[in-house]
């Protein structure tokens, strides 16, 4: 029995790496059959959906077929929610630009505006997707919800993006990790943290 459960662990290890490593392929190779922009928020919500039917300890969810199905279904609303996020991110950088050729002390007071309207942004970027994986609502609703699921779990939030940043680090310290992991390793951390913060939260 003891060598039975030795021998378990490194197995057990293995089997989800693979499974990592072929959901980020699946990620990838959706991505690009939608042309990249058309591609990775479809892919980015099929993937998140089997993480969390891996979260939710359905752990024998066939990955192709749940993934396939969910790219299909969620294609055109799916890529309306990113773009309306990319268009918001497009927006704030523009501002940035602007303010930076203005200049004086009202650049100041338009600055700290714009860097705390760019917070948010972030804050709803980090839970938009896998709220949107969670609840069903319209589509404005689901960055009301991200924004506040983020705001009222500060610690949730400070561990996602601490998480993030050792995974930044990590892919810069063994770039060779990247092709294999870099679209699922983030999700997963995501999806996870994104979980940790949808407890007794029911958004209007």
């Amino acid at each position: 029995m003891e060598i039975n459960w030795v021998y378990s662990r490194p197995y057990r290890a293995c089997e989800w790496i693979c499974r990592m490593v072929y959901l980020n392929m699946l990620w990838l190779m959706a991505t690009i059959l939608g042309l990249i922009l058309f591609g990775v928020f479809p892919a980015t919500v099929a993937m998140l959906t089997v993480m969390r039917k891996w979260l939710l300890q359905e752990i024998n969810t066939p990955i192709f077929s749940t993934f396939a199905a969910t790219y299909k279904k969620e294609f055109l609303r799916s890529n309306g929610l990113g773009l309306m996020m990319a268009a918001a991110g497009f927006i704030i950088y523009l501002n940035f630009s602007i303010i930076g050729a203005i200049g004086g002390a009202i650049s100041f007071v338009l600055l700290a505006g714009l860097i705390s309207t760019a917070i948010l942004y972030v804050i709803a970027l980090l839970f938009v997707f896998p709220t949107y994986v969670h609840y069903e609502l319209k589509l404005t609703d689901y960055i009301k919800a991200a924004l506040v699921l983020g705001i009222r779990n500060p610690l949730v939030l400070m561990a996602l993006i601490l998480s993030l940043i050792l995974l930044y680090f990590l892919f810069n310290l063994v770039p060779g990790l990247m092709p294999f992991f870099i679209g699922s390793a983030t999700g997963l951390i995501l999806m996870w943290f994104g979980s940790r913060s949808f407890k007794e939260f029911k958004p209007n």
